[in-house]
């Protein structure tokens, strides 16, 4: 073959596969266009459900979701007990509960929060994987009269708390309470104090001790951190619980109290200190509540820690093409104003409006603390077992009363 003929059949060669590379894009692109086109027409539905969410907080949420011309949304409402995870991560495109046990599972599978959006809300507070809403928290409600008659100031450390409720016993029948009836309330409670004292990672083992055995004895006795005075375990928390009983710096039946209980020695003045939920501060008559100053539980802040704040979060289960568009509305001023004045539970966007001092109290703690808000036992471990719930807190209640014989 002649050098002439060789340089034709190059050029003919390169043409050819000039071609073939512009038919390959081209068919690419016509494929891509009809793939987007096809989930287009396919995201012209949008599955939204709610899970673990009471009625009416998921109206509120409901009211703020936008309507998009031409797309339809399905809203569902989960019973918590009796969902599979497996089958709500394929059916739905978004999901709104509390953060907690189903958050964390799903969140590895879902998709990314996208960054401008957490951008709104505090560093403390974000995670890619779940956006939050709204904020409760678990509180010590002090009784501004102990503290101002008697010159007492708020304790600001566990050991100060300690020293508050000493002094305060000279004053009323009963320093500390709590509704220890209620099974979520006895579990947060001592959680709460195992953050105070131990910080996260304290917390976290004891939620992980929790997760592998729903049982008093294989827990109770558990490495969870160190104190001044020794081991941090469930046992030792349960003892000074038990202490302070013996000292009258709690009521003796403080986990058997119930919100009746409760509301008699508040309209008696009988209480110093109160552990309850913003939630359900919410339920207590003004007439009773308004003279209670409601504070982050003291801790030991040489340790790193979150505080016990309980959030209501959004994660997206899928990649439809809607999703950042129903969730952007939940970052805007506005709207976290109205939904925290609405659920009087404090909003998470940096400058959103909040019902009370006591919501916007709840943004700045979480906003304040290293690891921001944590959920309670209840959503750490019993979120979709109610019955285990159930059965640990009256074993905790069996093994204080055989202790305080």
């Amino acid at each position: 073959m002649t050098s002439k003929n060789k340089k034709n059949l190059s050029k003919k060669t390169r043409r050819n596969l000039i071609i073939a590379f512009i038919a390959a894009v081209l068919l690419i692109t016509v494929i891509s266009v009809i793939l987007y086109l096809r989930k287009k027409e396919n995201d012209r539905s949008v599955r939204i459900a709610f899970c673990g969410i009471s009625q009416e907080l998921s109206e509120i949420i409901e009211k703020e979701i936008p309507e998009i011309d031409g797309i339809k949304i399905n809203y569902s409402y989960l019973n918590k007990d009796d969902i599979d995870l497996g089958v709500v991560s394929e059916k739905f495109d978004l999901l709104f509960t509390w953060s907690g046990e189903i958050s964390d599972t799903l969140g590895k599978f879902s998709e990314d929060i996208p960054g401008k959006f957490l951008q709104t809300v505090p560093t403390s507070l974000r995670n890619k994987k779940q956006y939050p809403i709204m904020l409760d928290h678990y509180e010590m409600a002090f009784y501004s009269p102990v503290s101002q008659n008697y010159q007492l100031d708020f304790p600001e450390t566990w050991d100060d708390l300690t020293a508050y409720l000493k002094e305060a016993s000279k004053h009323v029948f009963t320093p500390f309470i709590c509704e220890g009836s209620n099974d979520r309330t006895l579990l947060s409670l001592l959680g709460t104090i195992i953050e105070a004292r131990g910080g996260l990672e304290s917390y976290q083992k004891f939620i992980d001790s929790l997760k592998e055995s729903d049982k008093l004895e294989d827990i109770l006795e558990v490495e969870l951190g160190s104190v001044e005075e020794g081991k941090l375990t469930l046992k030792s928390v349960l003892e000074m619980l038990k202490q302070w009983a013996d000292e009258g710096l709690v009521h003796p039946l403080w986990y058997i109290a119930t919100r009746n209980d409760i509301l008699y020695f508040m309209e008696d003045k009988q209480i110093a200190v109160l552990f309850d939920s913003l939630t359900e501060h919410r339920t207590i008559p003004y007439s009773i509540i308004k003279d209670y100053e409601s504070m982050r539980v003291p801790a030991d802040y040489s340790r790193n820690h979150g505080v016990i704040s309980p959030a209501v979060v959004c994660l997206q289960l899928s990649n439809n093409l809607n999703n950042d568009d129903l969730i952007k509305p939940f970052t805007m001023e506005e709207v976290q104003g109205r939904l925290s004045m609405l659920s009087k539970l404090g909003p998470t966007q940096y400058r959103a409006e909040s019902y009370d001092r006591q919501a916007d109290d709840v943004r700045f703690w979480a906003a304040s603390c290293k690891y921001g808000a944590l959920p309670d036992i209840s959503l750490a471990v019993y979120q979709r077992n109610s019955e285990g719930m159930k059965n640990f807190a009256a074993e905790i209640r069996a093994y204080y009363k055989s202790i305080s014989r």
